[in-house]
């Protein structure tokens, strides 16, 4: 059922997704899944300075400053060093087609690709993950307005600029269309439990899968490939209801296959994701079913840590700082890293509705952390099984 909707940030967007499912599959059956997302992403410009070479002593007092002081510190002496560029606002709509067919009762391969829009977010199907409904919800859920400074900066904008100190990088603007990976996937369903009465277990099953995304953008000159395993349960809570939960993770190298110099915003050689999930599936006398869960998701960094890094702080229209920034420059890291972008946890309401052989999941998604940067998303999943007649769960 779960295909993780991706990202906001241009990390996120180059990166491939990684699917993962709580259908067992039938042999010589043919499913088609459509995610199709939306969400608001927001960091005000700002320039990051990495030192080249650093005496004892300069190292020394770098330690010692809060990351703004050290780019002033950096400047002020003269410190030969590579400076980075980063700036992201607007409404990112996102979507993913994932075909997959069963080889076995037990296997299947699968091919997917992804495509994105940015966009200012003004349209109505846009409206709830906007900027001005954002800021009216923390105003109303916060009781303090403004409380993170977004109204000093303008509304309705969209950018995605990075520059590394090579000057390569990527600049999205509204309308832009941007093109991820074409993907290849492999998973095995072994089946460890089926109709357990004494444990009311009904179904326990390890999923195993393998990957490779090729790219389609410019911005992208790796291939990578990787594994996932999963655990899915279902327990039997009554004659009509069953708790479904999951645990699972992918492991992904980026630096197997590559060509030229990645740029730096995506040149971690080893990603992670982790995932979770716990709903009910309810069984209606009509054949429908629905389902209520909660999904968790936590990815790592898509750059490398850079050490002793200096960050210049954004500029609003009134020259002034928003507060949330002064809170937390542990979101880039503290002194150890440049481009944590903040989007590294996500918690996630899912509502589902199934019938037969074509089920629907509709997504809210809001990050873990206070940073707006994404903040909320919006997400429809669409599921097509072809040529055998049911689907369980």
């Amino acid at each position: 059922m779960m295909t993780t909707l991706p990202p906001t940030n241009p990390g996120g967007l180059i990166s491939m997704r990684i699917p993962f499912s709580l259908m067992h599959p039938k042999k010589g059956e043919m499913t088609v899944t459509m995610n199709s997302s939306e969400g608001n992403v927001w960091l005000p410009e700002v320039t990051i300075l990495e030192p080249k070479e650093l005496t004892l002593t300069q190292k020394a007092l770098l330690d010692s400053q809060t990351y703004r002081e050290r780019a002033l510190t950096i400047n002020n002496l003269n410190i030969p060093n590579r400076a980075y560029y980063y700036k992201a606002d607007g409404t990112v709509q996102s979507q993913t087609i994932y075909i997959s067919d069963e080889l076995t009762d037990h296997s299947e391969i699968g091919i997917s690709f992804n495509v994105a829009v940015l966009s200012r977010g003004t349209s109505v199907i846009e409206s709830p993950v906007s900027d001005e409904f954002i800021e009216s919800l923390h105003s109303i859920g916060i009781g303090r307005y403004d409380n993170f400074g977004r109204r000093l900066y303008p509304f309705n904008q969209a950018e995605i600029t990075f520059k590394d100190s090579e000057g390569k990088g990527l600049s999205l603007h509204d309308g832009d269309l941007f093109l991820g990976t074409f993907d290849l996937h492999y998973i095995d369903h072994i089946e460890l439990v089926h109709e357990d009465q004494n444990r009311r277990v009904k179904v326990l099953t390890l999923n195993l899968g393998a990957y490779a995304g090729i790219p389609m953008n410019q911005y992208l000159n790796e291939l990578p490939v990787g594994m996932s395993a999963q655990l899915v349960s279902s327990i039997r809570l009554g004659s009509n209801t069953s708790l479904i939960s999951t645990i699972g993770g992918s492991y992904t190298r980026n630096d197997l296959i590559r060509w030229g110099t990645p740029i730096a915003l995506v040149n971690e050689n080893s990603l992670y994701q982790l995932e979770g999930y716990l709903g009910v599936s309810i069984h209606h006398r009509s054949g429908l079913i629905t389902t209520y869960g909660i999904q968790h998701e936590e990815y790592s960094m898509f750059a490398k840590p850079i050490p002793e890094m200096g960050l210049i702080p954004p500029v609003s229209s009134t020259n002034k700082t928003p507060t949330w920034w002064e809170l937390t420059p542990d979101q880039f890291g503290g002194k150890a890293s440049g481009f944590k972008i903040p989007n590294d946890q996500y918690f996630d309401l899912v509502v589902g509705v199934q019938k037969k052989n074509m089920a629907v999941n509709f997504f809210l998604k809001e990050d873990l952390k206070v940073n707006n940067a994404p903040d909320l998303q919006l997400g429809i999943q669409l599921i097509k099984r072809f040529r055998n007649k049911s689907v369980h769960f």
